[in-house]
């Protein structure tokens, strides 16, 4: 509703979605009703083998510290969303480095428009990675548990107006507090100069700190891939794409670090 206050019926993501669907489109809401039903979950740890799940419950009984009680439950819950932000800049980031990680989520970029719901375009291995994740600070800090539904509710909130059509900079803040949908839509973009920049998940600062904030002037974005074999067969043929391209990547990335491979060169 606040993308349609800023953007009018014609020109936004929910005229897009209710009238004229694309193929990116129809993607776009069969993901986000795999989420929203819980569906994905079970798809993530079919598609993952479960070993996420194996890993998670390895290292909670190895390693458990728990800061509830012992620092205000406020700064706790801001503490675990600061620590998990810069573990999933770094996640993201590295998903884009590794070819064999980029198989998974070049599907979330082969989005050819926003639609708020398009936050949840994230194909299950996606959401397998993610959790690995976010149990880092889970096990660092404690999971704030009391306060998780305002964590919910934020990451919530800045993930639909990040993936939404509202064209708002936000200034210093959102340059380098919170992301603004500008800038992730220059995350987003295929045109070659806004490659590899923008990675920040919630807190801005991150590209700043780490050197992958777009410093230039063109925001005229196009967003989606140049060249994607996606969004022309079907949402379930996707999903089942995205799995066969990991697989072969990762069979091939073993084949060659098998010892007495010989590569020819």
């Amino acid at each position: 509703l606040v993308e349609l206050y800023y953007t009018g019926w014609k020109q936004s993501g929910m005229r897009q979605v209710l009238t004229q669907p694309t193929r990116s489109t129809v993607n776009d809401i069969v993901f986000y009703l795999l989420h929203i039903t819980g569906a994905v979950l079970i798809l993530s740890w079919a598609m993952s083998l479960g070993v996420p799940v194996m890993i998670r419950q390895v290292v909670r009984e190895v390693v458990q510290i728990d800061l509830t009680g012992t620092i205000h439950p406020f700064l706790h819950l801001l503490l675990y969303l600061f620590v998990l932000d810069f573990f999933s800049y770094w996640q993201h980031r590295i998903m884009h480095m590794f070819p064999v990680l980029w198989h998974i989520h070049s599907f979330h970029h082969s989005a050819s428009e926003f639609n708020t719901i398009t936050v949840l375009r994230e194909h299950p291995l996606d959401k397998a990675v993610g959790s690995i994740t976010s149990l880092i600070p889970a096990v660092l800090l404690g999971v704030p548990v009391e306060q998780y539904p305002i964590f919910i509710t934020v990451y919530g909130i800045v993930g639909y107006l990040k993936h939404s059509r509202i064209p708002w900079r936000l200034g210093w803040f959102g340059k380098y507090v919170v992301q603004s949908p500008v800038d992730h839509w220059i995350h987003h973009s295929f045109q070659r100069e806004h490659y590899d920049t923008n990675f920040s998940n919630v807190f801005a600062i991150w590209d700043h700190v780490f050197g992958t904030y777009y410093k230039g002037s063109n925001t005229n974005t196009q967003i989606g891939l140049a060249e994607t074999p996606f969004n022309r067969r079907g949402a379930f043929y996707d999903l089942l794409l995205t799995q066969w391209l990991f697989m072969k990547a990762l069979a091939g990335m073993f084949r060659r670090s098998a010892p007495g491979q010989v590569t020819q060169g």
